[in-house]
């Protein structure tokens, strides 16, 4: 029966911690697109009729910045029980190599302490592959709320686009507006950069919990 070796251990924990930290950044950009409707809304209050074509789309706007923070909050969920299990699977690691290293030494000169050992390393062995079930779980659970933020991000790109056409109808307040869908642009793009960066540290944690390698 394999576990991680500590090459690939360390290898999953750093990809948890980048894949934690990026997804915290998430968070934070969508707050900003919080802010940046509210902002958004009350230029086109100002602006009256001659904005109303930006009304429904900082209403939109404001739903998907919802709907993202809602979807961020499960992603700290999932990232959190990721990081969890990382750190089991460090100790259940350190457990199994203590006990293969007492076998090693002990084996001749007591054969008693080394029966004793061997069950104790079997449990160890056992928790190790329910670690590494439980953690492709939540590594997809995880995948599957990224999915979630990713649709929103392609409606958000569209939304930017109407936003450049509707603040071009307004003279007085065009360049506040213009700037609003910049914002809104930029957000977005930054949010698909760090869910990329994810994806791709999802990716290094599966091809690392497929490969079989004895520790």
């Amino acid at each position: 029966m394999s576990i991680l070796s500590r090459e690939q251990l360390q290898r999953l924990l750093i990809a948890a911690a980048s894949i934690t930290s990026d997804l915290s950044r998430v968070q934070g950009i969508a707050k900003g697109m919080k802010l940046s409707v509210m902002n958004a809304k009350a230029i086109a209050a100002r602006a009256g009729d001659s904005a109303r074509g930006f009304q429904p789309i900082t209403d939109y706007i404001d739903e998907m910045a919802k709907d993202v923070m809602r979807l961020v909050a499960l992603i700290s969920q999932q990232s959190l029980k990721v990081s969890r299990v990382a750190v089991e699977m460090n100790q259940v690691f350190n457990s199994a190599e203590r006990f293969t290293r007492v076998l090693a030494e002990e084996r001749k000169d007591r054969p008693h302490h080394v029966e004793s050992v061997r069950p104790l390393l079997k449990r160890t062995m056992d928790r190790s592959q329910q670690l590494r079930r439980d953690f492709l779980r939540n590594i997809s659970n995880l995948e599957d709320v990224l999915e979630g933020i990713y649709q929103d991000m392609r409606a958000s790109i569209v939304i930017a686009t109407n936003s450049r056409v509707e603040a071009s109808q307004t003279q007085q307040f065009r360049d506040n507006l213009e700037v609003i869908a910049d914002d809104l642009e930029q957000a977005t793009d930054r949010i698909r950069e760090y869910l990329k960066k994810s994806y791709q540290q999802i990716a290094i944690v599966k091809d690392i919990l497929a490969e079989e390698r004895y520790a």
